[in-house]
């Protein structure tokens, strides 16, 4: 087909000749010149004894001049369209994001509308060949959506960052998205779409006072040895909402995830792992300086801290932090960290207990935290968390532990509290309201020093504290060999200890507390631990009483 090069802003009349042919601009668009047809040709002779010869031929119509259209676009850049026979009209230009559609209401037959647009990153000059610096054309593509929102798309590819990319308040409605989908336990994360940092302290994705956006389907890593700098880090001080995080795996990072004051928030099928050795959370929730942080989910997120090496002496798996409500936990794992989670005592906010911005809400349901340096899960803060069937083992100190700091309501249902160095669940503190432990399993503790932690141990002058049903005590596999009380073989010391003799409103009903080191039960008869109106019960307890004890 003829190329013709017609001149960008021609005058009425102005000719153009290419090609042999020529064109006339009509003050719409261009239309070929063409002249009067040929007179049509001689008449056919009369047939034999008829007459005269027939009448010459009629003069040809006009050459088809009137619509035929160079280009469909003008000088100007508006579309040039038919609208009814030998008639045009214009569609003007659209604006950013815009796209055409047909529309047989309109003149023209088509119209502009608004478009879910997608961005891919390599039109934006992103090579994504593990060499070049691709930020610049990243975020690029990024601030392309605007308002009007849309996708970034990232092909397969290693795209080196030198600094964060981000999501502002000028973009929203935005998904960022990879070709990545679960992740294998590889030195390159698998393939995919991988996000290299080549920066020592930034982070890689910075999402700031903007609503609803999406990452997911990549993977997240560090060319340089991490001093700082979060894989994604949301921060609002805005009241803002809607973020998603989705099968995105992050390696070799100081921080993980970082979601401070956003509310309604996902993040789910994460893996977390190799955290470098100074940094200090995988996954962490905090109201910042936003008015409190709110309705939190966290989904099916495998923190491992250290892979193939010794537990992490710095990182804590899922920390939350100040004025964070209803943050709810299923199916996470903690491995190798130093805490496997952490309610930090910065939630108990401005008072005591019920206070307006005390931290609240909390559930962890079916989560695994399993050899950290410290304590699997540590409650120094918050009020009302309930802990759903965890596992916790292996620990360097105790599986579960609250501090003198928590000062809420606390329910711990069917937990299996096994192997760990000290104490299955250790009550550190006094100051809770109440504590509820039910069905629980602890057995094969006091790894580090046998006979001197217990299956669940509290500290003197307590209170307000029940156990109910289930196993303190037998192997590691809850085995026992009947009702023996005491099995020097075993390393935990009692299946249950209350220290002292100041305990009030103590309930410990149908546990299971045969096959210890040193006894089932510790508990002093003296003092408050037997007087009637500290409203103690012990009942049912095989192993230490057939009924209930003597007091009150």
């Amino acid at each position: 087909m003829a190329q013709f090069d017609f001149p960008s802003s021609p005058s009425n009349n102005q000719t153009y000749t290419s090609n042999g042919v020529t064109f006339k601009w009509d003050g719409v668009a261009w239309r070929r010149n063409v002249s009067t047809g040929a007179q049509g040709a001689q008449g056919y002779q009369g047939l034999p004894g008829s007459g005269a010869q027939g009448a010459q031929g009629y003069q040809g119509d006009a050459g088809g001049g009137g619509g035929i259209l160079a280009s469909i676009v003008d000088a100007k850049g508006d579309l040039i369209v038919a609208t009814a026979d030998n008639t045009v009209g214009r569609v003007p230009v659209g604006s950013n994001n815009t796209f055409i559609t047909a529309d047989s209401s309109e003149s023209s037959g088509i119209k502009w509308i608004n478009g879910y647009y997608v961005a891919n990153v390599k039109d934006f000059g992103a090579l994504g060949d593990n060499s070049n610096d691709d930020k610049t054309a990243i975020q690029n593509a990024i601030n392309s959506l605007g308002t009007t929102g849309g996708t970034v798309y990232l092909p397969p590819g290693i795209y080196r960052v030198s600094d964060a990319l981000q999501v502002n308040s000028t973009v929203k409605n935005v998904r960022i998205v990879g070709a990545n989908g679960r992740f294998p336990l590889t030195t390159d994360n698998g393939g995919g779409t991988i996000i290299r940092s080549t920066s020592t302290t930034n982070n890689v994705f910075e999402i700031n006072n903007t609503i609803s956006v999406f990452i997911g389907h990549l993977g997240i890593d560090s060319s340089a040895t991490k001093t700082g700098g979060v894989g994604i880090l949301a921060t609002s001080n805005a009241d803002k909402q809607g973020v998603t995080i989705e099968q995105v795996y992050i390696r070799e990072m100081y921080q993980g995830i970082g979601i401070v004051g956003y509310s309604n928030v996902e993040v789910r099928d994460i893996e977390i792992r190799d955290i470098v050795a100074s940094g200090t959370y995988a996954v962490m929730c905090d109201q910042g300086s936003d008015t409190r942080q709110d309705q939190i989910r966290l989904e099916n997120i495998i923190v491992d801290c250290v892979i193939g090496g010794s537990r992490h002496s710095n990182c804590v798996g899922f920390l939350v932090k100040n004025y964070s409500n209803t943050i709810w936990f299923k199916d996470c794992v903690a491995l190798r960290c130093k805490t496997g989670m952490k309610f930090d005592s910065s939630m108990n906010g401005s008072g005591a207990g019920g206070s307006s911005d005390h931290g609240a809400f909390h559930r962890i349901t079916n989560c695994d935290f399993d050899q950290n340096k410290e304590n699997g899960i540590e409650i120094s803060g918050g009020n009302t968390i309930w802990i759903d069937n965890p596992y916790v083992s292996s620990n360097g100190e105790h599986g579960i532990a609250t501090d003198t700091n928590f000062d809420g309501v606390l329910w711990i249902k069917s937990p299996d509290c096994r192997g760990n160095d000290n104490h299955g669940i250790y009550i550190g503190g006094v100051n809770h309201n109440k504590i509820h432990i039910s069905t629980p399993h602890c057995a094969h503790n006091s790894q580090s020093s046998s006979g001197n932690f217990h299956g669940i141990s509290a500290v003197n002058n307590n209170h307000d504290i029940q156990i109910i049903g289930g196993q303190c005590g037998g192997d590691m596999f809850g085995n026992t060999t009947g009702q023996t009380p005491n099995n020097n073989s075993m390393t935990q010391g009692y299946g249950i200890l209350f220290n002292g003799n100041g305990n009030k409103r103590i309930l410990i009903n149908s546990v299971d507390v045969t096959n210890n080191k040193l006894g089932t039960i510790g508990w002093q008869n003296s003092g408050d631990n037997v007087a009637s109106g500290s409203h103690n019960f012990i009942q049912n307890c095989l192993g230490y009483s057939t009924g209930q004890t003597t007091f009150p």
